[in-house]
């Protein structure tokens, strides 16, 4: 028999997720980390990109208030724009302003990705990192000059040079493993793997064993973010440092 004291889903928390594409990767790394009684409310931008260029990168974030909105019924608590360049492409300060376009649009707290990852280097008092990607160089120059312009080093970067969606859904964990591996330098305080369409979940460990520093991920700095903006701050064991003690 069904108990009828069951709680409902996401009682205690539900991250809202705007994904500019397919979001699988996100939703995967959600549910291998997620605490108890929080649940993900997945949705996706009206004209999702195909292509990570710089021109439907910079695009895409038209779409994101209108996208938001779709979160209010389901009754999300916090809502997260899911894209790392996709939320950092116009340069200094447009994360913060689309953090303002879904307010608005939701009455709801909301955080993206880029701004995820500079929290997360703030709170392990990161300054350099050797930046891990899955995208071509005209893309990498934009998050570098974007990390710059926020007082992170990129002592250097590495990118899979992947355009279509398909192809970058597709990565293996082992083909992240050993890109991370590969870039990663002495100089640099952390590794940082730059693409949410990238499941790392179950790389970020081994990374940090073997590199013997942090490793952080776009999924794994988005999914930090959005549960300390919901007020859910129990550690979070096997996915790194970030997660377990931050």
């Amino acid at each position: 028999m069904i108990s009828k004291n069951l709680p409902p889903i996401g009682w205690r928390a539900r991250i809202g997720v705007i994904s500019p594409a397919v979001g699988m990767a996100v939703t995967h790394d959600f549910h291998r980390l997620a605490p108890e009684g929080v649940a993900l409310l997945l949705t996706q931008v009206s004209e999702p990109l195909t292509q990570d260029t710089v021109e439907q990168l910079t695009r895409v974030g038209d779409f994101v208030a209108e996208a938001a909105k779709k979160l209010v019924i389901p009754q999300a608590s916090v809502v997260l724009w899911n894209t790392t360049t996709g939320s950092l492409m116009k340069g200094y300060g447009y994360d913060r302003e689309l953090i303002k376009r879904i307010e608005a649009a939701t009455q709801l707290p909301a955080t993206t990705t880029s701004t995820a990852m500079l929290e997360a280097f703030r709170a392990m008092g990161i300054k350099k990192i050797c930046l891990a990607t899955a995208y071509v160089d005209a893309v990498n120059e934009k998050e570098k000059a974007f990390l710059v312009d926020n007082g992170i080093t990129v002592v250097q970067y590495r990118g899979l040079q992947l355009l279509d969606i398909r192809d970058i859904v597709n990565v293996a964990p082992y083909t992240l493993y050993h890109l991370a591996k590969n870039v990663d330098c002495a100089e640099a305080d952390a590794v940082f793997i730059s693409c949410c369409g990238l499941s790392t979940a179950d790389i970020i460990e081994p990374l940090e064993h073997d590199l013997g520093k942090p490793v952080l991920s776009s999924n794994i700095v988005s999914l930090w973010a959005a549960l300390r903006l919901a007020k859910i701050r129990e550690p979070i064991h096997g996915f790194g440092h970030l997660l377990r003690d931050h």
